[in-house]
Order: structure tokens, then sequence, then C-alpha cells
């Protein structure tokens, strides 16, 4: 998250962060029966990560993932929220950004500052965005098996973030951009 951990950042914005970090870095060491590894918190001036073993792989359990993945777009939502309370920016849909795959989980400042995130940046974007404007969201997600060249299953899912509204679905990577070829299939 470079915004919280860059030279000069605000004080409040730093403090506010690295508490939600530490909150999903705890909230996943309490889950040790549901999540079979360690959350590791690692902070250098840049940057804050959260290693995470034995989820995400082709052995991994498809609860435990969800389970994670669900702590992880939480925090994710909080990262936003203070954010959007402390700073005037433009809506996720007249920012510029658009969707682009990504390895990195973006806050808001880092998703507007690069212009380009995936699901995981943009569904709780969106939501912070919605959440702080009175309107309910809730973002779920949905996975699939990856295939290899020979059309196998792989074993490993990949996951795709929407926003659950009232009597409606949301997904900002399709009103971004994603199209029928970036892997996700409804």
């Amino acid at each position: 998250m470079p915004h919280v951990y860059s030279p000069g950042s605000d004080p409040a914005d730093r403090q506010a962060a690295t508490s939600v970090i530490h909150d999903v870095a705890r909230t996943l060491k309490l889950r040790r029966g549901f999540f079979p590894g360690r959350a590791c918190y690692f902070r250098d001036d840049t940057c804050a990560v959260l290693s995470l073993e034995n989820v995400f792989e082709a052995q991994s359990d498809a609860l435990r993932n969800s389970q994670v993945l669900t702590v992880l777009l939480d925090g994710m939502i909080r990262l936003n929220r203070a954010y959007l309370r402390r700073h005037a920016v433009p809506p996720l849909y007249e920012s510029g950004v658009t969707y682009q795959r990504t390895t990195d989980w973006l806050p808001i400042p880092a998703l507007y500052a690069c212009q380009f995130g995936d699901c995981k940046s943009l569904g709780p974007a969106r939501a912070a965005e919605l959440l702080e404007h009175g309107q309910p969201a809730r973002p779920v997600h949905r996975w699939y098996g990856r295939k290899d060249e020979s059309g196998n299953d792989t074993g490993i899912r990949d996951y795709h973030v929407l926003i659950m509204r009232p009597g409606a679905w949301e997904c900002p990577s399709r009103q971004l951009g994603m199209g029928a070829n970036d892997g996700f299939r409804r």
C-alpha cells in the first residue's frame, strides 16, 4: 500500500492503515482452525504485505480460500473507507481507472495513481465508495477452476470479485473494461 508508507505520507492515513492491516493479520491468525498457515505482516518504507501460506494454491481448500479472501476484501474496504473520509477523490467510474489484471492489491490512492487494477482492487474501491454514500454494498466472489493448455484442470482456482447490492449485482471490472477473454466466466 504505497500511499500509506511513502515518505511524507499523512500520519493519520498511516495510523488508520496500520490499524486495519494489524486487524486483518490478527483475524487470520485467530482463525487458525480454518486457516492452516500463518499471516505475517512486514512493513518497510513503501509497503505493507501479508504473507499467507497454504491458501490460493492447487492443494488448498476452497472454503479456506474463500474465508481468507473475505477477510482480505473486508480489510481493503476498511482501508478505502478510511481514505475516502479524509480525501476528496472522483468516483471510481469517473476517475480514469481501467481494468487490467495485476498481482497487487491496490487501495484507492495507489489504484488512482497507476490508473488500472483488477477486481480485487476495483471491487473494494467501489464498495467503499457506495458505503460512504450510505448505499448498501457487499463484495462477493466467485471462482472457477483454471485449465492448462490441454484443457485439464490444474487444481488452481481463479477468483472474481463482484459487488452485491439490493436487487442487483455490479461488476466494476466489466464497467471499467474487462472483456470476455480476460479469464472470467459468468
